[in-house]
């Protein structure tokens, strides 16, 4: 489209605040990564100041959210880096004296307050994470679709706790086999050595 008909939307970006000159990018990354596949030395931006980090983020996540859904991976992205900052907020309170936990990890209140600004709950937020933590235990169709929407979460979560339930029940009978085993070559032994004497 940007070949065809020029870039029609200017990037979004803001100063870093190093005072060296440079920007950081607010709003069109795709949008920049296409021009830079088309060759162009240099794209129209619109420079917008912002307040803080958060701010930077909530623009950013404005901005793309307008423009397409989320996939739950790239909102997960968002989580991880707004429990960063309410995390840092957080530390930041507890040093002022004031009522806060330091709840870098991305727990507690901080996750709720991530769950809020991204328009879903805790709970959902959590099985989320675990989702994409545990991936490996999700057949990969399953979790492409899970990711575009088209597989609840709350489905995607279940079957991972049952692929972990059967892979526990697994290895709960191996162990009791290997057990068993070693019964018997200890019978045997003793076997063994009563025949020898």
């Amino acid at each position: 489209d940007i070949k065809e008909n020029t870039l029609l939307n200017a990037l979004v970006v803001t100063p870093s605040g190093n005072g060296d000159g440079t920007y950081l990018l607010i709003a069109g990354e795709r949008r920049l990564r296409a021009c830079r596949l088309l060759g162009y030395k240099a794209v129209p931006v619109n420079t917008v100041g912002v307040d803080d980090a958060e701010q930077a983020l909530m623009m950013e996540i404005s901005e793309n959210e307008c423009r397409k859904e989320f996939t739950k991976t790239e909102r997960l992205e968002y989580a991880r880096r707004l429990a960063l900052i309410e995390g840092a907020k957080a530390k930041e309170r507890m040093s002022e004296g004031g009522k806060g936990t330091q709840d870098i990890a991305g727990v507690g209140e901080t996750r709720t307050k991530v769950a809020q600004a991204l328009g879903t709950n805790r709970e959902t937020l959590r099985q989320e994470q675990f989702i994409a933590d545990h991936s490996d235990m999700l057949d990969p169709a399953d979790f492409v679709d899970w990711d575009e929407g088209k597989l609840s979460t709350n489905k995607a979560f279940q079957r991972i706790k049952a692929a972990q339930k059967q892979a526990e029940q697994e290895r709960d009978e191996a162990e009791h086999d290997a057990a068993e085993l070693r019964g018997k070559l200890s019978d045997l032994r003793d076997e063994v050595a009563a025949l020898e004497k």
